[in-house]
């Protein structure tokens, strides 16, 4: 096979040497060989075996830049000008398979005259209070994890059956345009898949299972990039990607979180200390700390580098007594040093990552929260209960401003859309519904 880098240079130097056919006159382009143009051939033969190189010889009494403006000049001659009207359609294109690919927004309007795309207001967030679609998995089966990518454009679900559905957020059908799934073939662990996440780009996707096994996939393909098979010993219940995509932290059954390298596949550092489940853990916003929540009623925080523990503190405590279980960890967008605790009780807060409360939301009633979300912007705090209710919390005022019946049966989780005022929410009633305002 001939070295395509070689092969470039070759037919750099003939054109520059001996000019194109074009330049004698011609009007049909033809290969230099030895009996087509016999001279020429024997000229850059002789150049190429010389020990030194005369510019003389090579550029026949003129210059380099002469050559080039004379070959450039017989090359433009036989050169057709497209229609200004191919370029649109291949910006166009262009942009299409970019809002394909989830780099441009879902509908992003571009003006392919003016070469700018229309700047969209911001959504103001507010509450959901309406029902837009539902999902009715199986009847064996319920989700026991959704996410929304960060581009907003897909919805994914993983479940008991071991299987991970991709959907079209707008239609909450499963996405065609993937052909895998066109052809029903989908993503899968062999086990339960207790939790999922994107990649910052969309890209990937990571997925923990309840055999201890993490696995990564390519969106696109439904490929599976890499396979930890022992990621854990027992259950996964949060991945969560570095922001350079390297990485992967994972939190288990077996009271550790960990970090693996996706290069080698091997564990890098094992972040040891809580007494009980590691229920979640997350990145701190300048990616420099970990921070996990336990059924050992604590919030710990560590350090990235050394896995050493920086803090350890507890919620303030439901006001039937007792510690809580920490259910999970939010990052607050408003302040990166603070973050949102969710434990098993009827109240959130809002705390530093030294443990202090700077704000705290009750909903006053005796039935405990059982997972929580945040806006995008840090507005609106959400919280899903044992009493299968949605709370919606306002960051400003502090007060629950909506409450409304989500599901018939236990609610296992809510995630919210990165751009959009969308919640969803799933169950053991096997259904996965979206709400809108």
């Amino acid at each position: 096979m001939i070295n395509s880098n070689w092969a470039a240079r070759w037919a750099t130097c003939l054109i520059t040497v001996c000019g194109p056919p074009g330049l004698a006159g011609s009007r049909h382009c033809r290969w230099y060989t030895h009996e087509v143009y016999p001279q020429h051939y024997r000229r850059l033969e002789h150049l190429l075996v010389c020990t030194y190189f005369d510019p003389n010889k090579a550029y026949q009494q003129s210059t380099k830049e002469n050559r080039r403006a004379q070959i450039a000049q017989a090359i433009a001659s036989e050169v057709s000008v497209v229609p200004p009207v191919r370029l649109v359609t291949l910006i166009t294109q262009a942009l299409k398979w970019q809002q394909h690919q989830g780099l441009l927004p879902p509908g992003t309007q571009f003006n392919s005259f003016r070469g700018t795309a229309a700047m969209k207001q911001d959504e103001e967030e507010a509450y959901p209070t309406t029902l837009s679609h539902q999902i009715k998995l199986g009847k064996r089966t319920h989700a026991e994890c959704a996410r929304f990518s960060p581009n907003g454009q897909f919805l994914v679900s993983c479940s008991t059956d071991g299987i991970i559905e991709v959907r079209d957020y707008t239609s909450c059908k499963l996405t065609k345009d993937l052909l895998y799934q066109t052809d029903e073939s989908f993503m899968m662990h062999e086990v339960a898949v207790l939790r999922v996440d994107f990649s910052r780009l969309s890209d990937r996707l990571s997925s923990g299972s309840a055999d201890g096994e993490i696995k990564v996939w390519c969106i696109q393909t439904g490929e599976c990039l890499q396979r930890l098979e022992n990621a854990h010993e027992r259950g996964v219940t949060s991945v969560t990607f570095s922001r350079d995509e390297s990485q992967i932290l994972s939190t288990s059954f077996d009271t550790t979180a960990r970090i693996h390298c996706l290069q080698s596949g091997k564990m890098l550092k094992e972040f040891s200390g809580h007494t009980s489940f590691v229920n979640n853990g997350i990145f701190s916003t300048d990616g420099t700390r970990v921070i996990t929540s336990s059924s050992d009623r604590t919030v710990k925080v560590w350090d990235l580098k050394t896995a050493d523990l920086l803090q350890s503190f507890k919620p303030p405590p439901p006001l039937r007594g007792g510690d809580a279980v920490v259910n999970s960890v939010h990052l607050f967008p408003k302040n990166s040093d603070h973050i949102v605790v969710c434990n098993k009780s009827s109240s959130i807060f809002i705390m530093t990552l030294q443990g202090q409360v700077v704000k705290s939301f009750s909903s006053e009633r005796e039935g405990d929260f059982v997972a929580a979300s945040v806006s995008p912007k840090g507005e609106w705090i959400y919280c899903v209960g044992e009493d299968m209710k949605l709370y919606c919390f306002s960051q400003q005022s502090g007060k629950l401003e909506n409450l409304m019946k989500v599901h018939e049966e236990d609610v296992i989780g809510i995630a919210h859309h990165p751009h959009r005022n969308l919640v969803a929410t799933y169950a053991v009633d096997c259904m996965m519904k979206i709400w809108k305002d």
